[in-house]
This record gives structure tokens, C-alpha cells and sequence, in this order.
């Protein structure tokens, strides 16, 4: 299941391999499902024969309505592994002086039975 995409001004880098998950940068396309359905297409799969993910780190400059809905989808795909029985953690940073991102944090943390940490991106300070 490893992936790696390199972001853009308007896309977030995406990393998955074995045990980690990471989405880092901006996220604002106007059809954010080209995007991240193929990541929640592979996460579907990945639902019923692996048990590898364990940490999901979310890391966004920016995220727009339209992708943060397709984040949400993501949540609710792992929110199935994790009723299985695997060990899940997700890690919401957030720039200390951007309010909306904490906010943004707290909506998806509200949504999810997952593990979920809101911390600061220290390297943001």
C-alpha cells in the first residue's frame, strides 16, 4: 500500500506506507473528490486485509469545504479498521496562530472514536 505524491500549491503531499499515514500542505481544489477518492478507494480495500496503519499524521496549511468532506470520508474508512480491533491514532497539527485549523481539528475530532490529538506544528512557532 505505498504511496507517495509530491503536493502542489493547490494539493497536499500524501504519504502511506506501512504503520504511518501522512497529508501534509494545502488541500483546495474545486473537485477535491479527483483527488482523494482514489486515496479513500485504496483505504477501502486495504479495510478488509490489512491491519497496518497505525498512525495517521494530518497536517494542512489549508483546507477548503470540498476537501474537507472527502477528509471526513477518509475518517469514517478508518474508522472501520480501527472498529476491528487495530490500533489507531490520529495526529491533527495545527499552526499555533490559525485559529480556523484548530477549529477545523475539533470538528473532525468530534466526528471519530479514533484516538485523535490536536497538537501544535512546533516547527510553526
Amino acid at each position: 500500500m505505498d504511496v507517495e505524491i509530491d503536493g502542489t500549491l493547490k494539493t497536499p503531499s500524501v504519504l502511506f506506507r506501512r504503520g504511518k499515514m501522512s497529508i501534509a500542505g494545502r488541500s483546495i481544489l474545486e473537485d477535491s473528490n479527483l483527488f482523494y477518492k482514489p486515496l479513500n478507494d485504496l483505504l477501502e480495500n486495504c479495510t478488509h486485509r490489512c491491519d497496518n496503519i497505525t498512525r495517521i499524521d494530518l497536517n494542512f496549511e489549508y483546507l477548503n469545504g470540498s476537501s474537507a468532506r472527502c477528509l471526513v470520508s477518509m475518517i469514517h474508512i478508518l474508522e472501520k479498521v480501527y472498529e476491528q480491533g487495530n490500533e489507531i491514532i490520529i495526529n491533527w497539527y495545527f499552526d499555533p496562530e490559525d485559529e480556523s485549523m484548530y477549529e477545523m481539528g475539533q470538528l473532525m475530532q468530534s466526528m471519530t472514536d479514533i484516538p485523535f490529538n490536536i497538537l501544535e506544528n512546533e516547527s510553526l512557532r
